[in-house]
């Protein structure tokens, strides 16, 4: 349970981080930063094979 409710606040917060740094314009490093995590949580999006 413990496991859970960090992973929402650690979600939440790293959301509001994206959000801030789109606000002070740096639009490119809150994507890279974005996929970054992505990938290391293993939520990037896979190419499909064709």
């Amino acid at each position: 349970m413990l496991a859970g409710e960090a992973m929402a606040e650690l979600t939440e917060a790293m959301s509001e981080i994206y959000q801030l740094m789109q606000a002070l314009g740096a639009n490119d490093e809150a994507e890279g930063q974005k996929q970054l995590l992505e990938e290391a949580f293993g939520l990037a999006e896979k190419p499909e094979a064709e």
